[in-house]
């Protein structure tokens, strides 16, 4: 099935980019202040990625690099006017998706870790959780991907390598990596 384009200038609403950034503060205020209130365990969030040697190092240098990915996108998206009506609603749910996903992996896992019995109810749904957000990425960045762009090409590209490089993160680093030497 061929999906029509309209050539009309369609972007993303301000208040959709209004919604992404302000949950994106929230997710990182969360991640902040559980880590700050739950000092005594937050180390433990690292699991055994702390006794492979640099493996940490690489995590950090890679949640900077994926978040300059995505926040690249966002300026891209800001930018052009090439989206289809379609694509001016699913990219943001998407990135949302992303967000309100990830606002769950700390409580969780912080309440995995105090969690005496080791609940393999708890464990399932934090790696639903990190599954829920890496496929959220792949779903982004195919959205990304497809658009047709008209005048930023350069920024296109630069947006959907990001984007690639965002989910390679939330898939292979956090989903499996991550949840490997956690649990």
């Amino acid at each position: 099935m061929k999906m029509v384009r309209d050539h009309k200038i369609n972007k993303i609403s301000l208040t959709s980019f209004i919604l992404i950034i302000l949950s994106g503060a929230i997710l990182l205020y969360s991640y902040y202040y559980l880590g700050t209130t739950n000092s005594n365990v937050a180390g433990k969030l690292w699991g055994r990625i702390n006794n492979i040697p640099h493996l940490t190092k690489v995590y950090v240098f890679s949640m900077f690099l994926s978040a300059f990915g995505f926040l690249y996108t966002l300026y891209y998206l800001y930018k052009t006017n090439s989206l289809s009506r379609k694509e001016t609603k699913l990219i943001p749910m998407s990135f949302i998706a992303i967000i309100v996903a990830s606002l769950f992996w700390m409580p969780l896992s912080l309440n995995y870790l105090t969690d005496k019995k080791k609940s393999q109810y708890l464990k399932y749904t934090i790696i639903g959780v990190l599954s829920i957000v890496a496929f959220s990425s792949l779903y982004s960045t195919a959205l990304i991907n497809n658009i047709k762009e008209r005048n930023y090409k350069l920024q296109h590209n630069i947006a959907t390598y990001g984007m690639i490089y965002f989910f390679i993160h939330t898939f292979f680093l956090d989903n499996l990596i991550w949840s490997y030497n956690f649990f």
